[in-house]
């Protein structure tokens, strides 16, 4: 059974956050070749989604929720690059929008890269934007209403 650890930033250790930190920069930045702001003063505001594997941050996610509207969002989706090709981005996916699920949300947003458009679709999102670009990226907003 995969064990997912499921945190409120303020509980974070340092060494949890470090390990996140450093994944998220490792592909957002490095990987995918973009120079932006990854400490973006959200994280504060999320609960942080992720699996361990031989002692690394092996997927991860972040997940908000605003409790009055109702609205989730799921950002920061990331597979380490050497778990990618099993299905793991999709496990990740459905945990996070369990999550949300679980705690009353009514439909869920996230900024999609727009060549992932495709595995979101398959999981319900639809898209809801136009095409534009971010961090030189091209993305689209996506909703899954539940």
């Amino acid at each position: 059974m995969e064990h997912w650890i499921l945190k409120p930033f303020k509980e974070l250790t340092t060494q949890e956050l470090y390990a996140i930190l450093e994944l998220r920069v490792n592909v957002f930045i490095i990987e995918q070749n973009c120079p932006y702001h990854e400490l973006d003063w959200q994280d504060q505001h999320a609960l942080h989604l992720w699996q361990e594997q031989n002692g690394k941050v092996s997927m991860y996610s972040r997940i908000f929720l605003d409790n009055d509207s109702g609205e989730g969002k799921i950002g920061r989706v990331i597979v380490q690059k050497d778990f990618r090709g099993e299905g793991r981005g999709k496990i990740l996916m459905e945990k996070a929008i369990d999550i949300l699920k679980s705690r009353k949300a009514k439909s869920i947003l996230l900024a999609a890269q727009a060549d992932l458009k495709k595995f979101y679709g398959e999981l319900g999102f639809k898209q809801v934007s136009d095409l534009y670009m971010w961090d030189d990226i091209p993305h689209i907003d996506m909703e899954l209403k539940l």
